[in-house]
């Protein structure tokens, strides 16, 4: 995994902590629950850990979509060469469109 990605994973991971528990917090006293106290806090703390399970789920199961970290060499950008059946294709699709 590299650095790059690690740092902004881990920024918006942290980001977007703080505004979850915010909005946590902010449920809690519309409700008239108070925050004193450890026992208070957990109330908190366990919604805020199940939301980053499955924030870390949902990255997880992207990274897999997207391949990441199956193979461990990179993939290089290999120019394509145009050949005589590329040309035959498009010569022979021009014709189609012109007789049409």
């Amino acid at each position: 995994m590299s650095s790059v990605f690690q740092l902004s994973s881990q920024r918006q991971y942290f980001h977007s902590l703080s505004l979850q528990s915010r909005v946590f917090v902010k449920h809690k006293k519309l409700r008239g629950q108070s925050l004193r106290g450890f026992a208070s806090w957990r109330r908190v703390a366990i919604p805020l850990l199940e939301e980053s399970l499955a924030r870390s789920l949902d990255l997880a199961a992207a990274m897999d979509s997207r391949g990441y970290g199956v193979s461990k060499k990179r993939s290089r950008y290999r120019p394509i060469k145009w050949r005589a059946a590329d040309s035959a294709v498009v010569f022979s699709a021009l014709i189609v469109l012109g007789l049409s």
